[in-house]
Order: C-alpha cells, then structure tokens, then sequence
C-alpha cells in the first residue's frame, strides 16, 4: 500500500492511500482552534507531514519509568546476592557443624572408660560452650571445639559454637545410640543491599548430630550352654567389667546366678539372657545405655570358618621351664604340654599346638613376640590351660588363617581351664566353646571375644574394654556415624 497524495481543504484533511488502481479516502477531521504546525517524515519513500505539538508532549516517559521502579529493581538484586551469600555461610556452618561433631565422637570412642563422666577418660555428657579461642582437650567435645575451629568458626562475637552429648534421649527418631554428640553453629552476617529495604543482617546456623552405635554380633563375652542348666554364670565373688556385653544361652530361670561380686556393663553393652537371673548378693551395673535383656534368642559361636593347624606326628616333650632358661623365645611346634614354673623373660611366637597335655603357667613370666601368637588345643586333646601365678601377656597374630585367635580348644568333648593366681592378659580371642572356665583369682585383661561353655567366677579380676583392634562379633561399639 502506498500514500499517494495529501490535500488540505477548509476545514478537513483529505489522505488519499490506496493500491491502484482503485482509490481509498480517509477522512481525519482537525483540530479548530491551535494553529498546527508540521513535520516531515518518510515514509515509503514519500514525505509524510506530522504534528510536531503531539511528538513533543512525550519526551521523558522512559526517565520516569526507570525512576520509579529503581528501587525495586535495586531491592530485587540485593535479595538475589544477599540470598546467595547467605547460602555460601549456612553451607560453612554446616561443614563446621558435621566437623565438630564427628570430631568429639571420634575422642569419645577412644576414651578408657566409656560413660558420663569428666575429663578425657569419660564421655562428656553435658551441654557445653566451646572456648573463644580452644587450644587444649579437657574433655572429648573439646576435639570437637578444635575442628569447629579449623573451619574458621568460634564461640564469640558473631558466631558461636555449642556442644552437647549424651547417652539417654536419643537425638533423632529411630535410633538408639550408645552416645552421641550434636553441635550447634550460628552465625549473625551482615547484608549488603538488603538493609535498604530495613533488614541490616541475618542469622543463620545449622546443626549435626554424631553418635557411637552399638554393633549387631551381641556381647563379647558368649556363654553357650544352650541347656536348662542353672548357673550357667555364675558369681559369688571377684569383679568382671565389660565394655560390651555378655551373652548367655542357657534357658533356666537363674541362667546367671549372682551371689557377690560385681558384674559391671560400662560402654553400652547389654546383658543378654535366653532364660533368667537369680539374685542373691553382688552387683550388676550398666553404663553408657546397656540393659537387662531376658528371654532372648540363643547366640551362637562368632568364630566360624577357621582352618585348624596340623598336628605334627609326634609332639615334643614338655620343657618344663622352672627358671634355669630365661630370656628364650620357645620355638613354635606341636608339643605335649608347656609348663611355665619360674623362667623369665620367655617369648611366644608363631602357633603352639598342645597335642596331649596342658599349658601351665605357676610362676615367670611370658610375653609374645611382635608377630603374635596362638594356643591351639587339637580335637583329640583333652587338655586345658591352667594359670595359678606369673605372668601370661599373650597377644593374637594379626594375619595369616588363625588372626585374632589368642586361644583355640578345638576339643569337642567337655574340659575345663582355670585361672586362680598370677596374670593372663589376652588382646585376642579365646575361643573354647565346651570349656568350663573358672576364675577364683588373679587379674586378666581380655582385650576381645571370650567363648566358653560356662563361666564361674569366685575371685579375681576380669576387665575388658569395648574395642579393640580383633573384631569377632563381639564389640558393641562398632562405629561412629554421623546420624543428622
């Protein structure tokens, strides 16, 4: 389409526009009273005429419009980084957070005496404020101060850092830890933009639970006389604390029978009965979240799996060592009884099978060798171990087919083992599932599992933590995960 022709009448302006051949009239009808002026314009190639009155009455439209959406422009800019900076910090508190937490757990699992308590023996179960600069370790949740404080958080000023741990009121639905710990971190930041709109700053914090749980393999003191046998644990005298746990088989209403003693359960470890207990004297004490569990499932032997050494032919004699061969490492081998009298200074290395007799200990004292060392009493052996004095420090290999086996009776048939005297550290397994053990003496650290087919305790002193580095189902305090 093209405009043609412009004509001015009287009063009217007459634009002609059309596609010829034929022609289209429109009619505009003017203004009467301002006297117009005009402009020209092209359009099409062709001068256009136009009021210059109604082109300058627009001038500024766009000045006006920026100005008043300015500050909401600048208000929406400010959010969107004020948004992100605030991200970026609540992501800093989280990684403070998890860290501190994970870090007081970890100490907690190392400490000796795994309950509440104070300083760095016991677990910290207290609400506690970090210090504003942390340099020391009074306790486990201070470990979790220093790591807070890695991250570049502290307790002061716009931050802060505050820990709590316990053993009761679990932290989240659903478990049941032996001990856990759950860090709050908060800081207050400036805004940038924001604090035009009224809102100078902004809080933000974030918070981490951590916790040692206890394992699914039960107690790490097994009792399986899955008979009706009463007193299948007994104790009337002596002091037996464990850090994770016993379990015991036998379905009889007084399956433990306690007269004296105590029988203490410190790092959550529950105490496990198929059958009842019967209570006439003594203790039992729980710490760390264990408890009285009766009418359970009978356990079974940890141990399973393990290739048995072969016997040589012919065992050798028992040397029968009394004190007049000291300082010797006794060459491993199949023997027909080791006797300890009086030597000093004997060291056990590699695996030591006692084919007819017993391993005797009254007097001296043996230690093992770095490699670590095994008992092992074969099927056709009725033989036991018998400690009445000296001392016994034996400590299970770390590799090979018998790693973690301090003790193996592989005897079929009922035996027995007594401890009345001396001492009998062990940092492995003793594994003697048919073996009544009796204890009326001497003290005996038991660094893992203890298997037996019943336990009778008069006397002396067992102590065993809830870890350490042999594994067989045993230990309740399995890990440290952070649950939240």
């Amino acid at each position: 389409m093209l405009f043609r022709e412009y004509r001015r009448t009287k009063r009217l302006w007459s634009i002609e526009i059309g596609v010829r051949p034929v022609p289209i009239t429109l009619v505009v009808p003017l203004c009467p009273v301002k006297t117009l002026s005009y402009a020209r314009l092209w359009v099409y190639g062709e001068k256009v005429k136009q009021h210059r009155g109604l082109m300058s009455g627009r001038k500024g439209q766009a000045a006006l419009f920026m100005t008043m959406t300015l500050t909401v422009s600048l208000g929406l800019i400010g959010l969107v980084v004020d948004i992100g900076w605030a991200y970026w910090r609540k992501e800093a508190c989280a990684t403070a957070a998890n860290a501190a937490a994970f870090a007081a757990v970890a100490a907690a699992n190392l400490v000796t005496n795994p309950s509440c308590g104070s300083g760095t023996a016991y677990w910290d179960c207290n609400t506690y404020s970090c210090p504003a600069n942390p340099v020391s370790i009074t306790n486990n949740l201070d470990n979790g101060c220093l790591y807070a404080k890695q991250n570049f958080f502290f307790n002061t000023g716009r931050q802060t850092v505050i820990l709590q741990g316990g053993t009761t009121a679990p932290p989240a639905p659903g478990v049941t830890p032996a001990y856990w710990v759950k860090a709050t971190v908060t800081e207050q930041i400036p805004t940038l933009f924001s604090a035009v709109l009224g809102h100078p700053s902004m809080q933000l914090g974030a918070q981490s639970t951590s916790a040692i749980f206890k394992g699914s393999g039960g107690g790490c003191v097994y009792v399986l006389n899955s008979n009706n046998t009463p007193g299948a644990y007994t104790q009337s005298g002596g002091s037996f604390t464990s850090g994770c746990g016993v379990t015991i088989d036998s379905s009889a209403s007084n399956a433990l029978l306690m007269s004296g003693g105590t029988l203490a359960l410190t790092g959550g470890g529950n105490l496990s009965i198929v059958g009842n207990k019967s209570t006439s004297g003594g203790s039992i004490t729980f710490a760390g979240g264990g408890s009285l569990l009766t009418g359970q499932a009978a356990g079974s032997n940890p141990v399973t799996g393990l290739t048995a050494p072969t016997p040589a032919g012919a065992c050798l004699a028992d040397p029968g060592y009394s004190g007049s061969v000291n300082n010797l490492t006794i060459p491993s081998g199949t023997y027909c009884g080791i006797t300890n009298s009086g030597s000093t200074g004997m060291i056990l290395s590699g695996t030591y099978i006692i084919k007819t007799g017993n391993f005797t200990m009254s007097g001296g004292n043996m230690a093992t060798a770095a490699g670590g060392a095994t008992i092992y009493f074969p099927p056709a052996n009725s033989g036991t171990i018998t400690i009445s004095g000296g001392t016994l420090a034996l400590t299970a290999p770390t590799t090979g087919s018998l790693a973690g086996i301090a003790v193996w009776d592989n005897n079929t048939t009922a035996n027995s083992m007594s401890i009345s005297g001396g001492s009998f550290a062990v940092n492995g397994i003793i594994d003697m599932p048919n073996t009544a053990m009796t204890y009326s003496g001497g003290g005996t650290p038991v660094q893992q599992t203890l298997i037996v087919n019943t336990l009778i305790m008069s006397g002396g002193n067992i102590s065993q933590p809830a870890t350490s580095s042999f594994l067989s189902n045993g230990a309740t305090l399995s890990g440290k995960f952070i649950i939240q």
